[in-house]
């Protein structure tokens, strides 16, 4: 641990404009979670755990900016590794020892809160007491014991985003924007000036804190213990394989391939032959049961064919669907988008959410693993399908899914507001999945695409 570092400075990041085509799909997708019920659902499960009080604010702040990157640690393991005694307050001395512990580094900085903001990476603040509602209001506070909150980041609109455990929110905080200068100058009178930078890989701490460092000496490259778990997509179940049928075999293999741009003029001819071939083995099949089954499987590459052939119209026909709840119909038109997540990543949250509103779960949350595998989308369009996701494994009663839904809420946008409850409900999904003698299952299985 190193003494504090002083450094001035200021400045903000912008947030680039969205394109219009992803606007509307927000829209879209907004909707239809509200008219599922589906906007907090899957977070989690019962009530969030009483963590609050001194002894836990600082330990809280780490757990929060260790899920950020994609660390598996539960409020216990880092209450563990901090080394202090049941009900002790954790200093940044302790603080810094449990984020190496993690895998990351940490370092204790003097600096104002317009440095923090413009160095974007995640620190825990010495307060005066919690930011809250006072705060939140315009209200004076009036001095109280010493407090640790976490400025999380910078959120797309260019606006702080922090994570206050001394607080019962379900939500990150954020400026007050009826009245910002009063919000920002009680933010200013509670902060003591001293904060905590956390870098886990792969960010760094801060070009000048580092050569700082290197002048004292005590400045070195720290690799991730091996002991330190990821974050890795849960198991899900299969589908039902083809067996010896060849035509199945060639509808699973084509369903399986990679669709770039380019690769998708080679599919389309693949996908048009295949088309011709099922429809003769269709009329000339005998056998009812067998004929369903080409039936079926006709349909779906007719329908993977027509998206090739114009997949604006589909994406349209799809949303007109959602919008009068035919859900099953519209993720039927979606199928292309389920099977190839990198042709048209907001194709696939359209039909992410189709497939929760027909309650298709396994296939659902096995399309959620691969978009967050992939990361085309942006941040806030995948939070959304995490979302629903989660609220199909909820109907599902999959705690193993949700504990990685919630973790990946925090990872991949973690100034979203509904990250915030996601961090106090992966507390008590641990604390369950604890109580049954259960390991951490989605610490434990392999990665990939499920």
């Amino acid at each position: 641990m190193v003494g504090d570092i002083k450094v001035e400075g200021s400045g903000v990041r912008g947030a680039r404009l969205r394109r219009l085509a992803q606007r509307l799909l927000v829209v879209v997708c907004a909707a239809e979670l509200m008219a599922w019920g589906l906007a907090t659902p899957g977070l989690g499960v019962g009530r969030a755990p009483g963590r609050g009080g001194e002894a836990w604010c600082g330990v809280l702040c780490v757990y929060y900016a260790a899920r950020m990157a994609g660390i598996d640690a539960s409020v216990d393991h880092v209450a563990v590794e901090c080394g202090t005694k049941p009900g002790t307050v954790a200093s940044f001395t302790d603080l810094a020892r449990a984020v190496h512990r993690l895998g990351g580094q940490a370092v204790p900085v003097e600096c104002t809160l317009a440095q923090l903001y413009a160095w974007n990476l995640p620190a825990v603040l010495h307060l005066q007491s919690p930011i809250g509602p006072p705060v939140l209001d315009g209200r004076e506070q009036k001095p109280q014991k010493d407090h640790f909150a976490l400025f999380v980041g910078m959120a797309s609109q260019g606006d702080p985003r922090f994570f206050d455990p001394g607080v019962n929110h379900l939500w990150l905080i954020k400026r007050n924007p009826l009245d910002l200068r009063a919000w920002d100058d009680n933010l200013e009178k509670l902060y003591r000036k001293r904060a905590l930078l956390v870098a886990f890989p792969p960010w760094e701490l801060p070009k000048e804190v580092r050569e700082a460092l290197e002048k004292r000496g005590e400045w070195g490259p720290l690799a991730m213990s091996p002991s330190v778990r990821r974050i890795k997509s849960p198991q899900l179940s299969e589908e039902r394989g083809h067996g010896t049928d060849t035509l199945a075999a060639r509808s699973s293999d084509l369903r399986k391939q990679h669709a770039s741009r380019i690769a998708a003029q080679v599919i389309e001819a693949r996908e048009a032959e295949l088309v011709e071939e099922l429809g003769k083995a269709q009329a000339n099949e005998k056998n009812e049961a067998r004929r369903r089954e080409l039936e079926g499987l006709l349909a779906i590459h007719k329908q993977r064919l027509a998206t090739l052939r114009d997949g604006r119209k589909v994406f349209a026909d799809a949303q007109g669907l959602m919008k009068g709840n035919d859900y099953r119909r519209a993720a039927e038109l979606l199928v292309f988008f389920e099977d190839h997540v990198d042709y048209a990543p907001q194709g696939s949250l359209l039909a992410l959410l189709a497939l929760v509103g027909a309650e298709e779960d396994v296939r659902a949350m096995r399309l959620c693993c691969r978009l967050v595998e992939e990361r085309r989308l942006k941040p806030e369009l995948l939070h959304v399908g995490l979302q629903a996701a989660a609220g199909a494994a909820t109907r599902r009663g999959d705690d193993a899914f949700l504990l990685w839904a919630n973790g990946a809420m925090i990872q991949v946008d973690p100034t979203n507001e509904l990250s915030g409850l996601a961090a106090w409900k992966l507390d008590g999904l641990h604390q369950k999945l604890a109580d049954k003698g259960k390991a951490s299952p989605a610490s434990g299985q392999k990665g990939g695409r499920p």
